[in-house]
């Protein structure tokens, strides 16, 4: 086995920071037989050794530091090496072993319970996912939240739209205009380094501290989409205006219904030409297939997105010789 250990004589154990890497302090106190053996590993951390079978007047029972005891039983073969209760598991290894002993004491520290678990950092927007009619204008408040955990503080926010960066701010009202294609918002936040953590034994370990780095947000997508119209009317439409006052829209959605009232004797379903009908029910007689009786009357009529841009539609249309004597629901499936 390896032993190019440094073996230094003090009157007391240096604190971590000051203390010379893979060495023994034999340390002698005032009182005569008071000595104690410490093993200093790579990183500053010592061990109070118990050994039996090694050299006389460095023998030491029961004692303990801040961090940790350290025993080694010295065998006819092979050493056992172990650190209190704080570790999962003793090392073993031959006496011709090619490791020196804090490479193994290394494997040890690194195999003990209660180890610090670093987490990153967490970003958020305030906004969630939506859509919008097609030709839409909007005007959002849009907030970057840092969840720091184990990371540092933040140092720089981005709000981006559509892979351009917008403002280097947490916090941004922003307005798109004719929403014409869907729109991608998301944040970034750039951060410092994390603080070390301690161990279960009060020991700094920075094994897995958090570097410096950056932070992203879920992409927020505001999804522009064709309105649908329906519901009852008092006559045929035949302009723009009449379908978009229509009671009843939805955008996009397979099924919706239409409430007849007990006033009107026409009602109408305004699809975006991409769409048409795929099945209408009468619920309240006996669930009636009516698909029917939904007539096609217009095609390719021109009805105006949300920024007034001409969009063609399918008008289809039901009449019946007398209002419903009470309100009925025409569930409409779309595909």
């Amino acid at each position: 086995m390896k032993n190019n250990r440094q073996i230094i004589f003090s009157k007391y154990l240096p604190t971590k920071d000051k203390r010379c890497r893979n060495s023994i302090y034999i340390v002698k106190s005032h009182v005569e037989d008071d000595i104690k053996e410490y093993i200093v590993d790579g990183e500053g951390n010592s061990y109070l050794r118990e050994c039996t079978g090694c050299e006389e007047g460095y023998k030491e029972k029961g004692l303990d530091s801040k961090d940790g005891t350290i025993k080694i039983e010295e065998k006819e073969d092979k050493i056992d090496l172990s650190i209190g209760d704080i570790y999962s598991k003793n090392i073993k290894y031959t006496k011709d072993d090619t490791r020196n002993l804090e490479e193994v004491l290394g494997e040890l520290y690194k195999m003990r319970l209660g180890r610090p678990v670093y987490g990153f950092p967490e970003v958020k927007l305030n906004i969630q996912d939506r859509e919008v009619e097609i030709g839409s204008t909007i005007s959002q408040n849009v907030s970057i939240q840092y969840i720091q955990h184990d990371g540092g503080r933040p140092t720089k926010y981005r709000i981006i739209q559509n892979d351009r960066e917008i403002f280097e701010r947490q916090n941004k009202t922003i307005t798109v205009k004719n929403i014409t294609k869907p729109v991608y918002i998301r944040g970034e936040v750039e951060y410092n380094e994390g603080e070390c953590k301690t161990d279960d034994i009060g020991q700094i370990d920075c094994e897995g501290r958090i570097p410096q780095g950056i932070a992203e947000t879920d992409t927020v997508i505001i999804t522009p989409k064709k309105k649908i119209f329906y519901g009852p009317s008092s006559k045929t439409p035949t302009k723009s205006s009449d379908i978009r006052q229509l009671p009843g829209s939805s955008l996009g959605e397979e099924i919706f219904e239409i409430v007849t009232g007990t006033v009107n004797t026409i009602f109408i379903i305004a699809l975006p030409k991409e769409n048409s009908i795929k099945k209408i029910i009468d619920l309240n007689n006996a669930k009636m297939d009516i698909t029917k009786e939904y007539i096609k009357i217009k095609t390719d009529f021109l009805v105006k997105d949300a920024g007034g841009e001409d969009r063609q539609y399918d008008i289809y249309e039901l009449r019946i010789d007398v209002p419903y004597l009470e309100n009925t629901k025409h569930l409409i499936k779309i595909k």
